[in-house]
This record gives structure tokens, C-alpha cells and sequence, in this order.
């Protein structure tokens, strides 16, 4: 991540994502590099997937929940740029 947005370490990181506009598409291609750094144990990479893992079965589980479907069998898919970290995050979801 660091290379991608020509930072040095996690602080400059930080400072350079909250300081300056990044447009969502740039955001979204990090998922690939994300996965990546996760298959090589990286325990950030590995956090952030599992975070991402937990707020999307939140927003599915909610959907249900609105739906009254909690009790019925319902078929959920998936889409978006996070799922392109590929296994690292399909593993921590059950589908």
C-alpha cells in the first residue's frame, strides 16, 4: 500500500488518506494487492480482510432482516472491487 500511494510507512499512509481526495475507483483497485499481501501472512492485510468480511455479512444480514427473510432459506450473492482480493476473502466468508 505503501508503494501505491508513494508513502513510506503506515503513519504517512494514514496522513495521506485522510488528507487528500482519493477517488473511490483508487481505493477499490487496492483489494488486489490487499489479497495479495494476505497470501503472504501479512497481518494487516490479513486484518483488514477480515474486517471487510465481518461489515459485509453485517449489510447481508441486515438486508434479510428488512426483508423478514431471517427464517427462510434466501440465496445471497456477492460483487464488488473487495472480492477481487480473491481466496484471502472468499475463505473468510461462507457461502
Amino acid at each position: 500500500l505503501n508503494r501505491a500511494f508513494g508513502t513510506g510507512n503506515a503513519a504517512e499512509l494514514a496522513r495521506k488518506l485522510h488528507s487528500t481526495a482519493i477517488e473511490r475507483e483508487q481505493i477499490a483497485a487496492l483489494s488486489q494487492l490487499v489479497g495479495a499481501a494476505a497470501e503472504r501472512d501479512d497481518a494487516a492485510a490479513i486484518f483488514i480482510l477480515r474486517q471487510a468480511a465481518r461489515e459485509l455479512a453485517a449489510a447481508a444480514l441486515a438486508t434479510l432482516r428488512n426483508l423478514n427473510l431471517l427464517s427462510t432459506r434466501a440465496a445471497v450473492s456477492y460483487s464488488g472491487s473487495v472480492f477481487e482480493a480473491g481466496a484471502p476473502i472468499l475463505s473468510l466468508i461462507h457461502i
